[in-house]
């Protein structure tokens, strides 16, 4: 498996800029993931099918060894997103 470029990792699209859920508001719905860490903006791509096999790959494994050792069991979630009310 290889490491996630460069090109590929999450940046800040506003180093050094501080936003607000009302900044996070006007993120355009451009199929990407938009999210606000610690006041800045970082944008990354919606997972592509490699990832999506790696982590169909990842349940698998831990199905299985669940399974044969009888310790517990696998629930997987869908993705969620999470929004904040703004503050009074």
């Amino acid at each position: 498996m290889s490491r996630m470029s460069r090109s590929e990792a999450p940046r800040s699209e506003s180093p050094g800029e501080t936003l607000t859920y009302d900044d996070f508001a006007l993120f355009p719905d451009d199929g990407k993931r938009h999210e606000l860490i610690d006041a800045e903006h970082y944008r990354t791509p919606s997972p592509n099918t490699k990832h999506q096999t790696i982590a169909v790959n990842l349940t698998g494994l831990i199905w299985s060894y669940l399974q044969e050792r009888r310790i517990g069991r696998l629930i997987v979630l869908a993705p969620q997103v999470r929004h904040f009310a703004r503050e009074p």
